[in-house]
């Protein structure tokens, strides 16, 4: 009899895993050019020049990303809510997409244990 009961947790607590997964973003969203807007540390606006902040996205999943002097470029890929990019000889990064819609994206990152949330908008 507890056999049952454990089968019967085990498969409760995966298909309980299951439907909670986060939702696929629509990957065409994210394609395009997008400048910043605001960026949030520790839920505070930050004093930072967030008009030359620069990404952007193609739909071959190549990116580029520049602020102030600094230039990225590589590749990346979405997964969930996950947005995974591997500049060129670099590690992959991961930020999380809070928001995406047509016109906004909102990224929630962490940065040595500080949360970071970056807010752009399309161009």
């Amino acid at each position: 009899m507890r056999r049952i009961y454990f089968f019967s947790f085990i498969l409760i607590a995966f298909l309980f895993n299951n439907c909670t997964t986060e939702e696929d973003l629509d990957e065409t969203l994210l394609h395009g050019k997008w400048q910043g807007a605001d960026w949030l540390i520790e839920g505070k606006s930050a004093n930072l020049d967030v008009k030359s902040i620069a990404f952007e996205f193609d739909q071959d999943a190549n990116y580029s990303a520049k602020y102030a002097a600094q230039l990225e470029k590589g590749s990346y890929r979405l997964s969930g809510r996950k947005l995974y990019t591997t500049a060129e000889g670099d590690q992959e990064k991961v930020v999380k997409i809070i928001y995406l819609s047509t016109d906004s994206l909102k990224m929630d990152m962490n940065r040595a244990g500080r949360n970071e949330v970056m807010v752009l908008v399309k161009q």
